[in-house]
């Protein structure tokens, strides 16, 4: 009976779509492995402890990560500048003296330095930490995902947009989501995850699709994995807007392959609607009318439908007044520059000395990906070559010069087309050790600098 039970399942999954067969495995595969890393972080690091220089400060920063609570201490104590470590729950040591520290209060309660108290900084445990305004969660495996923009996105779910406060820099779809499902599940956070794990899925799905149609089953299988040993994509799994963005565009893309025009427009404006870049989708569609229906049969009504795409942009720059790039300017400290200006800048920082390991991931990604465009207008259609130049050479155009190229790994992982390329590739067994063995410590590396709140992208 057991056997027959078997025989039928795997009867009904051999039946399944290729495309949706791959995407489950690749998708769960993520998904478990993601879990169990967190799960050994939360374990190996109870309490983050970073002994920074806040712009000239000497600081302690901790976070513990099973109360969801940061501190941030001066490091400096009677005249001397401090490293710390971790000792127990709630508690540091430094490693001149030995002597113990609680993080509560700053005060050494044993040691050299017994009774003496670590002096607040400037920055408060939230300039460091930003939950800006929103309650942290208590769920400790939960909690490790609530970092950064996350919170941005939690805050506009919760509270809506404000003049002056950096929300109106983010685009509505994602929080809409998240206040739709949170106000069911009553966890917005839980939420934010779903959602960014379900598109996901269903993303994997369409570039599956994309990349069979030009390569084979192989290639497209090794596409999606590629993209989830890429050391950014954990990205896709966390309560970021990467996933949403990822489905829309490969389904618009999708959808425009199969002249389902009304739907590549919906799907345009829906990327529109999630982030900035998602207008840039009116070009590569635009090229497939142009190219598949107006040069065949002259129809304007295609193209009509692709307007919801710029339309969908302009309506959210209305309803925040033009305010969304100007609160990127004022919260972010960025400004319009030329594409190699944030190129030279991380190449300075090295000769500086103050270049890191972020900084030169960005660059090798920014330069990397950008010559990925030559193979790709190789290897697959025009509109591909036209998607992956354009959501790589718009960010170039913006420049935070405190951490120029910041977030440029992240921004990457839109550029699908890189991954089809690679995907094409990796049957050459040393391409495919080549990614593995490259890709596969450094995402190690990157989550768990991101979980315990590092800045990665």
């Amino acid at each position: 009976m057991v056997n027959n039970f078997i025989k039928a399942l795997l009867t009904y999954w051999n039946k399944i779509d290729p495309a949706w067969r791959s995407a489950a495995i690749v998708f769960l595969a993520g998904r478990l492995f993601y879990t169990l890393w967190s799960l050994i972080i939360l374990y190996l690091f109870p309490t983050a402890i970073f002994n920074a220089d806040l712009f000239g400060t000497p600081a302690l920063l901790a976070f513990d990560m099973r109360l969801e609570k940061g501190y941030v201490y001066s490091r400096e104590a009677n005249g001397t500048i401090l490293t710390f470590e971790y000792l127990s729950p709630g508690q540091v040591t430094d490693t001149s003296t030995h002597s113990t520290w609680s993080l509560e209060n700053g005060i050494a309660i044993e040691g050299k330095f017994a009774g003496i108290s670590l002096h607040k900084t400037v920055y408060a445990a939230e300039d460091v930490f930003p939950y800006v305004g929103v309650q942290s969660n208590l769920n400790p495996p939960l909690a490790l995902w609530q970092r950064y923009d996350t919170n941005w996105y939690l805050t506009i779910a919760q509270n809506g947009y404000h003049a002056n406060d950096g929300t109106m820099a983010f685009f509505p779809l994602y929080p809409l989501l998240i206040w739709f499902l949170g106000s069911i599940l009553r966890n917005d956070l839980l939420a934010a995850l779903l959602i960014s794990n379900f598109t996901l899925f269903l993303g994997m799905y369409f570039l599956f699709a994309l990349t069979d149609d030009i390569f084979g089953q192989p290639a497209a299988q090794r596409t999606l994995i590629y993209l989830l040993i890429f050391p950014t994509s954990f990205f896709f799994f966390a309560a970021y807007t990467e996933a949403p963005f990822f489905l829309c565009a490969t389904a618009a893309f999708y959808a425009a392959h199969h002249h389902r025009w009304g739907l590549t427009g919906f799907l345009g404006a829906l990327a529109t609607l999630t982030r900035m870049q998602g207008i840039l989708l009116i070009i590569p569609l635009g090229y497939i009318w142009f190219r598949d229906v107006w040069q065949k049969k002259r129809s304007i009504q295609p193209a009509l439908l692709l307007l919801l795409i710029p339309l969908a942009f302009l309506s959210f720059q209305i309803f925040t007044g033009g305010k969304s790039a100007t609160s990127l300017e004022l919260h972010w400290h960025a400004r319009t520059a030329m594409p190699w200006e944030n190129i030279w800048l991380v190449i300075r920082s090295f000769f500086d000395g103050k270049g890191n390991l972020i900084a030169g991931f960005n660059l090798i990604v920014a330069v990397g990906f950008l010559l990925m465009c030559i193979p790709i207008s190789k290897y697959l259609p025009l509109e591909y070559s036209l998607y992956a130049v354009l959501v790589l050479l718009i960010p170039l155009f913006r420049i935070n010069e405190n951490e120029p190229l910041v977030s440029y790994g992240r921004y990457a992982l839109a550029a699908f087309p890189v991954f089809m390329v690679w995907g094409r590739w990796g049957k050459n067994p040393w391409i495919n050790r080549l990614v593995i063995y490259i890709g596969l410590p450094l995402m190690l590396y990157f989550c768990a600098k991101f979980l315990l709140w590092s800045w990665v992208g």
